[in-house]
């Protein structure tokens, strides 16, 4: 289903926020045992999880597979199994560059076309303005991948067959809609370029680069590209319910390619927190220095930093056709958490927001606020064209939802302040000669600015019982020559959130005026209920590209 695809291809900040926004955050810390964050990490996926912690002078790992803590647990390097790490990757293309400036070989400032000149010739003078810190900055105005690439098919074709060729004819003939510098646009496209424009630079490989000048020198004997004996120790790869291939990559490689363990991982971030005098020298210390703005936050030589000065967070995650990743960094305490998992649908987003939640708290002891003065709140404020915060008073509470998620009570702290504790959010709501304007986000230590909208507010953030009864359950179709459609349906919340056995559960929204029938904000696709005599809804119609019938399966 094309849901799957869509859902791929969301902006990076959409899904942070999602997820601090969600409602079932937990309090786990890097103190808590590591085999309770992988299992935090894989949830109810199928495959393995992993987790690797550095805290108070020692490395701790837990695993976990199909659900059931691994034992004895693996320590020792060749005993741990392999995970691909995917944009993690894009951190050790980030950290090339530095040495190489420190090298005096590359600065911040060559542009695409100094560095490829006789390689590329460009169409357009934007393009080959295109600075080195543009690319690890993702400002460069090129888009997430090259040639109108947008679902996960194409994205997933690109990443593992785009070649070096291929990429420097997609630069060629690249325009942009303005000069750089761009706000920041998460951009595989442009990683790739700057790995192979090292490549190009120093006439090797990507891969042989890194084994040079990181993983030899730290002993990561096992971060690889190319599998060749290792291939016995890579974890399950899945996509849901089902078995999904490994993503092997030619060009992208700099932007996604590398597999790696924890036990490795572990030691790339102590030696990244070392700093200037850690084997990694000053470069790793160029790594995290802010370079420009991303989200809300900062972000360094293709590293997110987060937080204020006395509590920053460095940050990467990572998204294959099978695998998961999350590289965790607190320069403050020394701590190092990385966790992997082998399924592309793992809940390892959400261990990611619970960490943030209790890293950056907020308030949480509720003020009295007359319900009568809610309504001045409720409305859509939008950050950009992808994102919006959408405010719903209901019964004398305060909802909020980011697009694409569902509904969360949010309690009032302080004049025009309301939190999530759990989520860890906080939405300060801007006035201006006495009317709310906007509303501005802090959480995991990122702001957020939105401005109000004239959006149409819907009615209702949560749905009576007496409306969601009889809808949940699994409902399936049988398609010839096709895999089967399976949805199962479930409220939470007072909300319903759908699921299939090849995209995570997502929340539909009611569609206004029409009974039983809900929509996806990911996709253009539409669920209508049927109900028999009782209430009860036996089948479920997915408007999606045609109309596909599915019949509820007995549980």
């Amino acid at each position: 289903m094309n849901m799957r695809i869509r859902f791929a291809a969301r902006s990076a900040v959409a899904s942070l926020l999602a997820l601090c926004l969600s409602a079932h955050a937990q309090s786990v810390s890097l103190a808590t045992d590591p085999t309770a964050l992988a299992k935090a990490a894989l949830g109810a996926e199928r495959g393995m999880a992993a987790v690797g912690v550095w805290r108070e002078g020692a490395a701790r790992f837990g695993y976990v597979q199909d659900g059931a803590p691994l034992s004895p647990v693996p320590v020792t390097t060749p005993q741990q199994p392999l995970f691909e790490i995917g944009s993690i990757s894009k951190v050790f293309t980030g950290l090339l560059v530095a040495q190489a400036v420190e090298r005096g070989d590359l600065a911040l400032s060559d542009t695409m076309g100094r560095l490829l000149q006789g390689k590329v010739s460009f169409r357009s003078p934007d393009v080959a303005g295109i600075t080195v810190q543009q690319l690890l900055t993702h400002s460069s105005c090129l888009p997430r991948q090259y040639g109108g690439a947008l679902n996960a098919s194409a994205v997933a074709i690109q990443l593992r067959e785009g070649d070096r060729t291929s990429l420097w004819a997609a630069l060629a003939g690249q325009t942009l809609t303005q000069a750089p510098p761009c706000d920041a646009t998460y951009s595989n496209y442009g990683l790739a370029v700057l790995g192979e424009v090292l490549s190009e630079r120093y006439s090797k490989p990507w891969i042989e680069l890194v084994r040079e000048r990181i993983t030899g020198p730290l002993g990561m004997s096992d971060t690889v590209v190319s599998l060749g004996d290792h291939a016995r120790r890579m974890a399950p790869p899945f996509d849901g319910l089902r078995e999904a291939p490994l993503w092997d990559m030619k060009a992208f490689v700099g932007a996604g390619g590398l597999r790696s363990t924890p036990h490795d991982m572990l030691l790339f971030g102590r030696a990244i927190l070392a700093g200037r005098s850690g084997p990694l020298g000053a470069a790793a210390q160029q790594l995290v220095a802010p370079l420009g703005p991303y989200e809300g936050g900062r972000i360094g030589h293709a590293i997110f930093v987060v937080g204020p000065p006395d509590r920053l967070s460095y940050s990467h995650d990572g998204l294959t056709g099978a695998y998961r990743a999350l590289l965790t960094l607190y320069p403050d305490t020394g701590e190092v958490m990385v966790a992997l998992a082998s399924n592309r649908q793992a809940p390892l987003p959400q261990l990611g927001a619970d960490l943030w939640a209790s890293r950056y708290p907020v308030r949480s002891t509720p003020v009295d606020v007359a319900p009568s003065l809610l309504g001045d709140y409720a409305g859509v404020y939008r950050v950009n064209q992808e994102l919006a915060f959408t405010v719903v008073v209901q019964d004398g509470r305060l909802f909020v939802r980011s697009s694409r998620n569902a509904f969360n009570a949010y309690v009032p702290v302080d004049a025009d302040v309301f939190t999530r504790p759990a989520g860890g959010a906080q939405m300060s709501f801007i006035r201006s000669a006495g009317k709310v304007v906007g509303l501005r986000l802090e959480q995991a230590g990122r702001t957020i600015p939105a401005r109000r909208t004239d959006e149409a507010v819907p009615p209702l953030a949560t749905l009576a019982e007496s409306v969601t009864a009889g809808l949940t359950g699994t409902f399936r179709a049988t398609r010839l020559l096709r895999n089967a459609i399976e949805l199962n349906v479930r409220v939470e919340r007072g909300q319903l959130a759908v699921k299939s056995s090849n995209f995570p559960r997502l929340q539909v929204y009611p569609v206004t005026g029409q009974t039983d029938r809900f929509f996806y904000e990911t996709v253009k696709a539409e669920l209508q209920f049927e109900r028999d005599g009782t209430g009860l809804a036996n089948v479920l119609v997915l408007h999606e590209n045609g109309v596909h019938r599915l019949e509820r399966v007995a549980e």
